[in-house]
């Protein structure tokens, strides 16, 4: 009898075990899911409010991982330039509107996707919260926050392999307090207190 109690003890904790770890891989995958809206189907590496900087090359991904999806341009003296897998590359010539349409196996995935190409500079004057900047290869080139347009607390500026390059807090745009710079290696290569 003990025997038989010890092993029904063993099963429900192996099966406690499965479900637990069931429910984290679903998880997983349901945050990656939840990155995309319900109606979104294509977006641009380092796009800001939809928007993109003219004769700039970005990367274009696609909601779906289909090997037969393919993405129709117009505007602003669109390039598309190559496709790897489900990544595009594309770059705008001009300023204007860019729409983008995505196809699976030629039957339309949605409607078109509307952004603009123009200057971006002028965005950041209107940015509030979180901000993320990207180099044209995807990469993050920086992390932080901006309040009424200005630059403040903590910021982290990376190269362009991904390797943090230098942190530090702004206060109403400029610099204050410890900045820090590194090598690749992330040893600290200087430090300037401002």
């Amino acid at each position: 009898m003990e025997i038989i109690t010890k092993y029904w003890k063993l099963t429900l904790l192996y099966l406690f075990i499965i479900v637990k770890a069931g429910a984290q891989t679903d998880s997983i995958i349901t945050n990656t899911v939840a990155q995309w809206s319900k109606n979104e189907i294509v977006k641009i590496v380092g796009a800001v409010n939809n928007t993109i900087e003219p004769n700039k090359e970005y990367i274009v991904l696609t909601k779906s991982k289909d090997k037969g999806v393919t993405i129709t341009a117009s505007g602003c003296g669109i390039q598309i330039i190559h496709k790897n897998d489900n990544k595009f590359y594309i770059m705008c010539s001009s300023e204007g509107e860019l729409m983008l349409s995505v196809s699976l196996n030629n039957k339309a995935l949605g409607p078109p996707s509307k952004f603009i190409s123009k200057d971006t500079s002028v965005l950041f004057i209107e940015e509030i919260g979180l901000s993320k900047h990207y180099y044209d290869n995807g990469e993050l080139e920086a992390l932080g926050n901006y309040i009424n347009g200005q630059q403040t607390g903590l910021w982290k500026l990376y190269r362009r392999n991904g390797r943090l390059e230098s942190n530090g807090n702004f206060n109403n745009g400029q610099q204050t307090g410890l900045w820090k710079w590194y090598y690749d290696n992330g040893e600290v290569e200087k430090q300037k207190e401002y």
